[in-house]
């Protein structure tokens, strides 16, 4: 997704959100696992915070895209309506523990079709009907727009990405 920003001419920027510990790809189990237990979500929220204030100043237009874990970071940010001018997440699913958030920033979350874990629908019910925030679900499941998943659909990622896309230029 970067070299696709980049290719677009937009600046992009990749947060640290695990203080300088690596992963391999097939280490995603364990490199959840250290994020909730020695990150955790508001100091990942206010780190993207930080990181915003400190090297982005300079800019007219923000708009903050993460997946998964930093979807649901996203989610967080999304309250910072002054800062962001768009927030975007992909299979945000830690979002359900913080749907009180009113977002003030525009906001688009995309959802695959089920997660394991607990019940998509009812989620996407209640952010549907929060102001500044479009919902989508795509077939699928969570990693449906990550090329190196085993869940990956390009059809979804695709559609996905023209929706986004979409927000981008209507929010510019």
């Amino acid at each position: 997704m970067s070299d696709k920003f980049e290719n677009e001419d937009y600046d992009v920027y990749c947060i640290d959100l695990l203080d300088n510990r690596t992963f391999k790809y097939e280490e995603a189990e364990e490199a959840y696992s250290y994020f909730m237990n020695e990150i955790g979500f508001d100091k990942a929220k206010l780190k993207v915070l930080d990181y915003i204030s400190d090297y982005c100043s300079n800019y007219d237009e923000i708009y903050l895209l993460g997946y998964s874990v930093g979807a649901t970071i996203a989610w967080l940010c999304s309250e910072e309506g002054n800062v962001f001018n768009g927030i975007i997440g992909y299979y945000g699913s830690r979002i359900r523990d913080y749907l009180s958030i009113k977002p003030e920033a525009p906001t688009v979350l995309f959802f695959p079709a089920k997660e394991e874990e607990f019940d998509i629908e009812t989620i996407i019910d209640e952010l549907k009907y929060k102001d500044s925030v479009q919902v989508y679900q795509f077939e699928g499941l969570h990693g449906f727009a990550d090329s190196y998943s085993k869940y990956y659909d390009s059809k979804a990622k695709e559609l996905s990405e023209k929706i986004l896309d979409n927000f981008i230029d209507i929010n510019w």
